[in-house]
């Protein structure tokens, strides 16, 4: 099994955004070898206390001046560990597009950075501006993977990836990292970087793989689709964005067009035929 994708991976996170989590023993100490497995992992921890959250052993902690929280299962795995971290200390790559980006001049409330067993590594932005609060979480390379409205919940909640997904994902794309599990209302959306894009692929209920979608560049579009929406209705109006859809073996071309005071998405085949 690729080590970059293995059982437990990911955040279990509600349609506009992450589960909270409740404590329901904050007086807690965890069997000796879930202690144990803490200090294997995090031996110069200091002013560490214990909790439950969910069913799973939490470690609240600090390391130098940052603060943490470890979570444990009671086998004492390590699934997943949360860290506050400092604007400064972000990866230069994480800043320069949060400086680049839509949510520059937003004030930046906190940052986390989430380290998960199975998983790539997260950086969490929280930004607001007025009334409006929002989630960014990027990827360490600086890649803006998805942007939730926050919605006041407490924290994160590891979870366990269904066998057949794992699968699915080793068979099509083979050394995929995964960034972020989503549970939408008919299925889920895994976020990965694979050859270096990323891909957001998206499963049924049943852990069967419905369509993976990633955004490209108006430079690597094929000619032959280029040429037809020149000569299509839609030829004229501005192209906002161009993403590859990968549907039952074949891939279309999805445009995202500026029609007067609305967008509208036109879906072509690899032959150029529009289909929706």
């Amino acid at each position: 099994m690729n080590a970059k994708i293995l059982l437990v991976s990911a955040l279990a996170c509600c349609l506009t955004g992450f589960t909270s989590c409740d404590d329901d023993d904050d007086n807690y100490m965890p069997d000796n070898v879930v202690e144990k497995a803490f200090e294997v992992k995090y031996p110069n921890a200091e002013r560490v206390s214990w909790e439950t959250k969910g069913g799973y052993m939490v470690a609240d902690f600090h390391q130098g001046n940052l603060e943490a929280e470890a979570w444990f299962d009671r086998m004492g795995d390590w699934l997943m560990t949360e860290t506050d971290l400092p604007y400064a200390s972000l990866p230069v790559e994480v800043k320069n597009s949060f400086e680049k980006g839509a949510y520059a001049d937003w004030k930046v409330d906190d940052v986390d950075v989430l380290e998960r067993k199975g998983a790539a590594i997260v950086y969490i932005v929280e930004v607001e501006k007025g009334k409006e609060e929002y989630d960014l979480h990027y990827e360490q390379n600086g890649i803006l993977i998805k942007e939730v409205a926050d919605s006041d919940n407490e924290g994160y909640l590891p979870e366990v990836f269904p066998e057949e997904i794992i699968k699915v994902i080793q068979q099509k794309y083979p050394n995929a990292t995964i960034l972020e599990i989503e549970n939408e209302e008919n299925g889920m959306e895994i976020d990965v970087i694979h050859e270096g894009v990323h891909k957001e692929i998206h499963f049924a209920r049943t852990g069967s793989w419905i369509y993976t979608e990633w955004e490209i560049l108006r430079s690597q579009v094929p000619a032959v689709i280029m040429d037809a929406l020149k000569a299509s209705e839609y030829g004229a109006y501005p192209i906002d964005d161009i993403h590859v859809v990968e549907r039952e073996g074949n891939l279309f071309y999805q445009f995202e067009l500026e029609v007067g005071d609305k967008d509208i998405h036109v879906l072509f085949n690899g032959n150029g035929t529009i289909v929706k």
